[in-house]
Formats: structure tokens, C-alpha cells, sequence
């Protein structure tokens, strides 16, 4: 192995390797190459190891750089400012087992541009600008021996199902910090391997055991920094052998567990659980008149709406439209607009919201109603967007929806604020 490390360097000669053709690796981390040509590396036909991290290349790397490299099993490509793959450069590398691409600008990948990689083990794409619309569904197919995938540090909202359909060797997923809201029946259910799972610092609300497959493996859960208000008793009970839960930074519980394998009758989970026995699911009919329900808690509800047009809300002590009421209007005016309605006809309060209502995904809102006064904050979002204090005292025993444009879906969830003692944490 040769280190040529931070002695900026701004081009490489392919005459420097002449005399050792037989070299297995060649670190050039943090230099100043800006650019790769196709014969830099010509002359290390038996390099299985090749580093060209945080150098300010971008995408000047000729097509053919690497297809002189047959025997490359490890390429690390981080932090050089690239924005693109090229799919050229991968269809020598039949023996490569790990990519790295870590800290780049990359905001799509090719379709096909693994399929030659039928050995790779590791594959790092995280800290770019992937989102879930720029990565092809079968773009992992021929991955089978892959056993960990890095994704973290992007902007994937929503996971498509098909990226995982042939991983099934795969015990390593990060997903942290992207902006997930909703792991859906299923998702992960052909990971049969699946040892650690991290979902740090996303938009999770809960935690369902539909969402995986075989999970007897697991070994490490982690989803710190989510909004996580319930927790499908299943997951942890049959997740084994779960040594480390982490959980801090959520909703119904904020706490870390360090020995989890060893106890799983805590009562610190008493709420997350029976928060998962409320989730509420529902469907309003374009045009049809409200559907109410008994509030499921004294403070507010989270609710996840997916529809194409605006929403409403309403507030009451009945089971029907009656005054006193107050009725929320969720992405009015053309997507524009949220209000409040006060008895039905006096608007109290009109605010800017700009494609609040996500055409075709889940849009989530959180609705208080602590001390009479009514709050309404987005998923993801520490401060609420809509605020009104009640001038009408009225205790709040009944929610409506309504989709008077368009069919929704909706998922509700209650807010709890009361908390359970963790001293057997």
C-alpha cells in the first residue's frame, strides 16, 4: 500500500507506477487533483484498493479512468464535488466489494450503473442529494451479496419498496437524517439478515412490525430524533436479540437503551404501545359531509392526510356540525392558504402556506388545543404555522374531516403529555 497523502498533489503521471505493477493499494487522500484521465491508472492492473478521497476532482473523471483496474475490490470517491456517476465507470469492476461516495453533490443515480457490481458487499452513498424520485427501483437488483447500504445524509421522503426486493443478504441499513414520515407494510420485509437499522433524525411517527420481515437477527434499532408517538408492541418483543434500542428525542418516550436484550417488560413503554392501539385510519369521499370521531385525548391529535386538494377540521362537543365549532382549512386557495372559521361563518384567521398539502404523499400535521388555545404545527416543524385563542369556551370532545375537493386518506394519532416514571430503565 502506498499513501500519498496531503502532499498536493495536482495531477498524477501514470509513469510514476511503471515499476510497480504489482501494487494492491494507493491512497492519494486529501490532495489537489482536479482532474482523472483515462491512463492514470493504467499501469496498476493488480490494484485492489484505490483512494481518491476529498480532492477537488468533481466530474472530471474520464469514462475509462477505472477499466484498467479489473482486480479493484475497494474505491473510495468521497468529498472530490462530484454531481454525477458515470456508468462507464463501473463496467470493468466485476470484482469490486465496496463504494464509497460519501460527501459528494450527487442528486440522482443512472439506471443500471450497478449492475455489473454483482460482489459488492459495501456501499456507501450517503451525505449527497438523493431523493427517492432520482434513484430507479430496480437500481439494486443485481446487488445480492450486498451487506451494508449506506444512505444517510440525503433527502429521501419516501422509500420505495422495490430497492429492497433482492437484499436479502443486506444486515446493515442507515437511513439516518433524510426526511422519512412512513415506513409502509412490508417495506423492509425482504431483509432477512437485517442486524442494524438506523433512522436517526427523520419524520417517523411510529414504529409498526408489519413495516419488516424476519427481524430475529436484529441486533441494534435505532431511531433517535423522530417524532415517534407510537410503538407497535410486536417490533420489541419479537426483535431479537435487540441488544441496544434507541429511542432519544421522540414524543412518547425519550429514553436509550444500552442493555435492551436483557429486559423488555418496561414500563417507560407503556404509552408508546398504547398510543399504537389508537392509530385511527379513515377515508373521506370528495364532497361528502364531515366524518366525526370522539377525541382520543383531552390535549390534540396527530393526523397524516394524503390527498391532492384541501382538507378541513373541525372542532365540537358533538358528533355533528354545531356551533360552538372550529373548523381548520388545511392548503385553501389553490394550495396557498390555511384558516380558521369560527361557528361556521366568521373566518378568524387567514395565513400563508405554501404547498402545505404534499400532492400525492402524506402530509402530517400535529392540532393542540391546550389551554383554549388551538395550534396547528407540520410534521418535521418545531413552531406551529396557525395559531388561534378560543373566544368561544367549549370543551373539545369531537373532531371532524372532510375532503370536500378530493378523496383523502387520513391516520390519526392522539397526543399525550402526561409521562411514566423510567427508573426500571
Amino acid at each position: 500500500m502506498i499513501v500519498l497523502k496531503s502532499l498536493n498533489i495536482h495531477s498524477i503521471n501514470p509513469a510514476w507506477f511503471d515499476n510497480i505493477p504489482n501494487l494492491k493499494g494507493l491512497s492519494l487522500y486529501n490532495n489537489n487533483l482536479t482532474s482523472l484521465s483515462e491512463d492514470a491508472f493504467a499501469n496498476l492492473g493488480n490494484l485492489s484498493i484505490l483512494s481518491i478521497d476529498t480532492n477537488p476532482i468533481g466530474d472530471n473523471i474520464a469514462p475509462e479512468t477505472f477499466s484498467k483496474l479489473p482486480n479493484l475490490q475497494q474505491l473510495y470517491i468521497g468529498g472530490i464535488g462530484m454531481t454525477k456517476l458515470n456508468t462507464d465507470w463501473f463496467k470493468s469492476l466485476s470484482n469490486l466489494e465496496e463504494l464509497n461516495t460519501y460527501n459528494n453533490l450527487l442528486d440522482s443515480i443512472p439506471e443500471g450503473i450497478f449492475d455489473n457490481l454483482t460482489r459488492m458487499k459495501y456501499l456507501h452513498l450517503g451525505g449527497n442529494r438523493l431523493t427517492e424520485s432520482r434513484i430507479p427501483g430496480n437500481v439494486f437488483d443485481n446487488l445480492s451479496q450486498l451487506s451494508e447500504l449506506i444512505v444517510e445524509v440525503n433527502n429521501i421522503e419516501n422509500l420505495n419498496p422495490e430497492w429492497f426486493q433482492n437484499l436479502h443478504q443486506l444486515s446493515v441499513l442507515s437511513l439516518n437524517d433524510n426526511n422519512i414520515g412512513n415506513l409502509p407494510n412490508g417495506i423492509f420485509a425482504p431483509i432477512n439478515n437485517l442486524r442494524q437499522l438506523k433512522m436517526d433524525q427523520n419524520n417517523l411517527k411510529t414504529i409498526n412490525r408489519d413495516a419488516f420481515g424476519n427481524i430475529q437477527n436484529l441486533e441494534t434499532a435505532s431511531f433517535e430524533q423522530n417524532q415517534i408517538n407510537a410503538i407497535d408492541e410486536r417490533f420489541w418483543r419479537e426483535a431479537g436479540p435487540l441488544y441496544s434500542f434507541h429511542l432519544d428525542n421522540n414524543i412518547c418516550i425519550s429514553d436509550r437503551f444500552y442493555s435492551f436484550g436483557n429486559n423488555r417488560n418496561l414500563t417507560a413503554f407503556n404509552i408508546c404501545t398504547r398510543n399504537f392501539e389508537l392509530i385511527f385510519e379513515t377515508t373521506t369521499e370528495r364532497g361528502h359531509p364531515y366524518k366525526f370521531f370522539q377525541v382520543p385525548s383531552t390535549t390534540g391529535i396527530n393526523l397524516r392526510v394524503k390527498t391532492d386538494q384541501e382538507v378541513h377540521i373541525s372542532l365540537t362537543s358533538f358528533n355533528f356540525l354545531w356551533n360552538p365549532s372550529i373548523e381548520i382549512i388545511i392548503g385553501t386557495g389553490n394550495n396557498t392558504l390555511s384558516t380558521v372559521i369560527r361557528n361556521q361563518n366568521t373566518r378568524v384567521v387567514v395565513v400563508q402556506s405554501p404547498k402545505i398539502i404534499r400532492l400525492g404523499q402524506w402530509t402530517g400535521l400535529r392540532i393542540t388545543w391546550v389551554n383554549n388555545i388551538i395550534l396547528v404545527t407540520r410534521e418535521g416543524q418545531e413552531y406551529p404555522f396557525l395559531a388561534y385563542s378560543m373566544e368561544d369556551i367549549f370543551p373539545i370532545q369531537f373532531y371532524g374531516l372532510q375532503s370536500p375537493e378530493s378523496q383523502a386518506d387520513w391516520s390519526i394519532l392522539p397526543i399525550y403529555v402526561e409521562t411514566i416514571p423510567t427508573d426500571d430503565v
